[in-house]
């Protein structure tokens, strides 16, 4: 959802904060206008209790709307800090496999090209990615590293094995790279944000009908609800789109392999 996406462009803590402040304010809102609203046409004391009953229903059932959602949006986000993980693997893998091929032609020529495709993963992928964007300079990088693969011509058995291997390798990376993309355009649809809203604007409604005599106080609960809410929502969203925003997934294993390669 570009909405949200955008939304996580602004600093963490001062969108944690919009956030609460939007949903405290409009559940004091919808308190004043209920309020009003049921003196001026004299509302019947049973009706307000039977509303009481209604709440603790309604309020219970999107309690448990918001944990699913929260629940899909932590899996989600938990498969695609595995994929990174497992690419960051496989890449290291692919890196030994380099480092190992018997032929001192072209290992130069392609441990100098795979070092600028790690580069780019880190230093233009993943800032890209939090902008929902695509490295170009990244995949050139990449089909320039299957190039040279293809344009080994092992000379026995053994070194035919182990370019065969590099294949397969670099394969596996594409189809993990292939993930990743795929784990950074997955987003909870406009649908399930609509009855997100809508079921925190049925449960604020009902809320507003119980009649606290102490004004403080129900002001201060109803803020409360509202800051719960806006917590909830923020969760919801950072965990929607694990490339952007304060809550992330970082290039950690590729990080470490450009460290790696470089120290060596």
């Amino acid at each position: 959802m570009d909405l949200t996406r955008s939304l996580l462009n602004i600093p963490s803590s001062l969108f944690f904060c919009i956030l609460i402040i939007f949903f405290s304010g409009s559940n004091l809102v919808i308190k004043h206008l209920v309020i009003k609203f049921y003196r001026k046409i004299n509302i019947p004391k049973g009706f307000i209790d039977v509303s009481v009953s209604h709440f603790v229903v309604v309020s219970g059932f999107y309690a448990l709307l918001l944990a699913f959602v929260i629940s899909e949006s932590l899996s989600s986000f938990n498969d695609a800090q595995r994929d990174v993980t497992n690419e960051g693997s496989h890449a290291l893998n692919l890196y030994r496999q380099i480092n190992s091929y018997p032929d001192s032609a072209m290992v130069p020529k392609l441990k100098l090209e795979y070092l600028n495709y790690v580069k780019m993963v880190v230093e233009d992928e993943f800032p890209k990615m939090t902008l929902n964007q695509k490295s170009e300079l990244t995949q050139k990088s990449f089909i320039k590293v299957f190039e040279i693969v293809e344009q080994l011509k092992p000379s026995d058995q053994d070194t035919r094995y182990k370019a065969n291997m590099l294949m397969q390798g670099m394969n596996e990376l594409s189809i993990e790279r292939n993930l990743r993309e795929s784990d950074g355009d997955t987003e909870i649809p406009y649908d399930m944000y609509f009855a997100l809203f809508a079921g925190w604007l049925i449960t604020s409604l009902l809320s507003a009908l119980i009649n606290i005599e102490n004004k403080s106080y129900d002001s201060f609960v109803i803020c409360l609800s509202g800051a719960f809410i806006g917590l909830v929502f923020f969760l919801i969203i950072s965990l929607d789109h694990p490339f952007a925003g304060s809550i992330r997934i970082e290039p950690s294993a590729y990080n470490d392999l450009l460290k790696y390669i470089i120290n060596q």
